[in-house]
């Protein structure tokens, strides 16, 4: 276990990158109507200021660019270039941002209405969107950008963007803390205090269900090779979860807060923890 120099500010995002380094994004402060960032990769940082109120980041692996919302804006940055581009400003209350892993295709979430959203994919000058009743609070591609889950707390839906249309749909009448994509895009992981409900994005089917011990997850991250899962929750707990026998294989807590970001290392072999503390913790990954 090693841990990165930060600034004891709390830890809203963790990014791999395809050559081993770490993105981090880290709120410097919070005002009422004034964000501020720091984006940190190796030994580079570079401090980000933002009007609003929501806070949004998603990065992609292989393109090495980032982008941070708020409330209206939306805006691409490079590594080593100085100037973002901006990719949207004023419209509609922005909800949730998601960018692909080769930087080329994004999508955001707005409410337009007092009783709907839209959810815009864009890729080149041609953009695609989407109706929702609800608006999304996450955002995923998968990894070859043709499908989008949109999640709220207690829905979500699976788009596919060449066709233009919802291939899946899921509710619940438990609210969501947490949901993301499998790297093979045959599962999604919906956690409540019940558990964590793995099922396929597409076919109304579960596969399994996690017992978390009734723990309020804030955090989750599935392996390349989907061998396991991780979780982080309220309390500073990090499980290992055993996909193949749905079991706790390894758990941690190094007092850091609430767990607000958790990745894995596109080799597998180790994992991030990012915490409401500031602190980044890097492991290693053996079942």
């Amino acid at each position: 276990m090693r841990e990165l120099s930060t600034l004891g500010l709390r830890v809203i995002g963790i990014q791999y990158l395809d050559d081993g380094a770490i993105l981090t994004a880290q709120v410097l402060f919070s005002r009422r109507f004034t964000l501020a960032w720091r984006v940190s990769t190796g030994n580079r940082e570079s401090d980000v200021g933002l009007q609003g109120e929501n806070e949004m980041f998603a990065a992609a692996s292989c393109a090495k660019c980032f982008i941070i919302g708020d409330g209206h804006q939306l805006r691409l940055w490079t590594l080593g270039v100085n100037e973002p581009k901006l990719l949207r400003s004023a419209g509609g209350l922005l909800n949730a941002v998601a960018i692909s892993s080769d930087g080329h295709t994004i999508a955001y979430s707005s409410r337009t209405t007092p009783d709907g959203c839209e959810i815009t994919v864009q890729q080149g000058e041609s953009p695609i969107c989407f109706k929702s009743a609800l608006p999304p609070n996450w955002l995923e591609f998968d990894s070859s950008a043709r499908f989008l889950l949109a999640s709220s707390s207690s829905s979500f839906t699976f788009w596919d963007c060449e066709r233009r249309e919802s291939v899946g749909t899921g509710t619940s009448s438990l609210r969501w803390a947490a949901v993301r994509l499998s790297p093979r895009s045959n599962l999604v992981a919906l956690c409540h205090k019940s558990g964590i409900l793995l099922r396929h994005p597409t076919f109304a089917r579960s596969s399994a269900l996690l017992d978390i011990g009734g723990a309020w997850l804030s955090a989750i991250a599935f392996s390349p090779d989907q061998r396991f899962l991780l979780t982080g929750d309220a309390a500073g707990l990090v499980r290992q979860w055993d996909l193949s026998s749905n079991q706790v294989a390894r758990s941690f807590n190094w007092n850091i807060g609430e767990v607000s970001a958790l990745a894995v290392a596109p080799d597998g072999l180790t994992a991030a923890v990012g915490g409401s503390d500031g602190r980044v913790v890097i492991w290693d990954l053996d079942l």
